[in-house]
């Protein structure tokens, strides 16, 4: 498994710098590990990160917020590298993506194409009371991925 996910990570960063260089996109590998609970995917996508020296940050699809925080990851990420740290990177683990609903699998379509335009309006409380809440948007936009943002998805067969 971490062959596969190192010859696919090399061949997103080979195409996110042939856009920066030619303007010609390709869609970037979004790899899919299937298989039985226990047989090591997790693990292995968790060592792969380890090796990179890249956050692992786990996105649960089944759950109702799945796309907002994949969202929230991405713009964190994009805004880490481009700003702060050439070298940060993180692998988003898309965890049960085969329950992915239609909008995560439009934020999906998205990091394929090598672009990210999306908003999103998040809730958030106001002094610590959730009785109060406030209703901030927010607004990504990435024409060309940073290549140290590597998304993987896991599938239980």
């Amino acid at each position: 498994m971490q062959e596969i996910l190192q010859t696919k990570f090399d061949d997103n960063i080979q195409k996110i710098s042939k856009k920066r260089a030619t303007g010609y996109s390709q869609k970037l590998n979004l790899v899919v590990l299937s298989g039985d609970t226990g047989i090591g995917k997790t693990t292995s996508i968790k060592e792969f990160a380890n090796k990179k020296g890249f956050e692992f940050i786990t996105i649960y699809c089944d759950e109702s917020d799945a796309a907002n925080l994949l969202v929230i990851n991405l713009n964190n990420a994009i805004n880490i590298i481009q700003t702060k740290e050439k070298r940060y990177g993180v692998v988003l683990l898309l965890d049960n993506i085969n329950k992915a609903d239609n909008k995560l699998l439009k934020i999906i379509a998205q990091y394929r194409n090598n672009t990210i335009h999306t908003s999103m309006r998040l809730a958030k409380t106001k002094n610590g009371k959730t009785s109060s809440l406030e209703y901030v948007n927010l607004e990504v936009h990435c024409d060309n991925i940073p290549e140290n943002i590597f998304i993987v998805g896991e599938q239980r067969s």
